[in-house]
């Protein structure tokens, strides 16, 4: 079969699939640069192997950015942990001298009413 004839062929086709079908307006709408490349010998599934390529290295380039971003999300979250750790520990620290100062006022209002009971 010669260029022609396939060119001819699958025109036909898509004429027969028509507008009304899932591939025929497709077809028809890539025709041309199908033509470009049959005619230019450039084999048609040249066309789809350069996507895929190019969409694998996008997918590539992606990944490394979700991660990249992934990575610097987990670092921050990393550091407000320790912070909130070190906040959590000067509040238990200031709770525990609350409770000091407390105790120690209790004692003091217990001894001193000792004191007026036994005066």
């Amino acid at each position: 079969m010669t260029k022609q004839q396939e060119l001819d062929a699958l025109y036909t086709f898509a004429s027969e699939l028509g507008t009304g079908s899932y591939v025929g307006e497709w077809l028809l709408h890539i025709f041309p640069q199908v033509e470009r490349e049959i005619r230019s010998d450039y084999v048609p599934m040249q066309t789809v192997r350069d996507t895929i390529s190019k969409a694998e290295e996008k997918a590539k380039w992606i990944v490394v950015a979700a991660e990249t971003e992934a990575e610097r999300i987990l670092r921050r979250a990393k550091a407000e942990l320790a912070a909130a750790d070190a906040a959590r520990m000067d509040a238990q620290a200031e709770f525990d001298k609350a409770e000091r100062l407390r105790s120690s006022i209790l004692s003091a209002i217990a001894a001193a009413e000792s004191r007026i009971s036994n005066a």
